[in-house]
């Protein structure tokens, strides 16, 4: 697997939400999306920079649940996944996209994933 692969898997466990790579061709009431966009790579460690996009039939909805994934990523994924040995949330803020009815709120994530 991927380090994204690995992220993805791990909040979607974790969440018990819908996460995946690319927005789903039929959207769900509530869902996350996982990109990476940038971070360096050693033969053991990656460190890697990922866009979580948190999306919600309202900007409430998807704020809290923006928090909820903010609060998981930072407090209990590095200990409920032994590949994850570093999660942080560097920012979190309303993202709001004009082409979609629902209302999305993105977090910039640093995490720290030991490669097999």
């Amino acid at each position: 697997m991927t380090p994204e692969e690995i992220l993805i898997k791990a909040l979607a466990d974790g969440l018990r939400l819908r996460v995946s790579g690319d927005v789903p061709a039929t959207r769900p009431d509530a869902f996350v999306t996982v990109e990476r966009t940038g971070g360096a790579q050693t033969r053991f460690l990656d460190h890697g920079t990922y866009a979580v996009q948190v999306w919600a039939k309202s900007r409430a909805n998807a704020g809290k649940l923006a928090q909820t994934v903010a609060s998981y990523i930072t407090n209990q994924l590095p200990t409920e996944n032994a590949h994850i040995g570093r999660s942080t949330v560097e920012s979190l803020y309303h993202f709001p996209d004009p082409d979609s009815p629902l209302e999305r709120y993105q977090l910039t994530v640093s995490a720290v994933i030991t490669l097999s």
